[in-house]
């Protein structure tokens, strides 16, 4: 997160060869300007209200409907609704369909899901999203 670079963790960066180089910024989540010139057709607030349905158990379109206050008024929006329900991690593109088949192999606690699938790892966004897979499980 970008809120979460100080300059001691870019000091640390500079001085260990171990850590990456580089730092991926999805500087598009946070810009309505910016997803509109990415031809996007949902905005910001409309994402993030998508993945707080997904963390409550919105699988499908008809769920995100039903639990959100958007409009799914064109083919176009209709598609990257799907496109964002698809993935449970968008950091890693792990599927919620990988998740559920983790769980179904036994994965009972957010760590092990990690562990089969790396969804989880890297910014914990979708951390509500895996609980809400594992508790549907039960």
């Amino acid at each position: 997160e970008l809120n979460e670079i100080t300059d001691e963790f870019l000091e640390l960066m500079k001085e260990n060869t171990i850590l990456a180089d580089h730092l991926h910024l999805p500087l598009q989540a946070g810009s309505n300007h910016v997803l509109k010139l990415m031809n996007r057709h949902y905005t910001r607030e409309e994402y993030i209200e998508i993945r707080h349905a997904q963390a409550k158990g919105a699988r499908t379109i008809d769920d995100i409907l039903k639990m959100t206050s958007i409009q799914a008024d064109t083919p176009e929006k209709m598609k990257e609704i799907e496109d964002v329900l698809y993935l449970a991690c968008s950091c890693k593109k792990v599927s919620v369909e990988e998740v559920a088949i983790a769980v179904q192999n036994g994965a009972d606690t957010v760590e092990k899901i990690q562990e089969l699938t790396e969804a989880g790892t890297v910014c914990g966004r979708c951390i509500p999203i895996l609980e809400n897979i594992l508790e549907l499980k039960h």
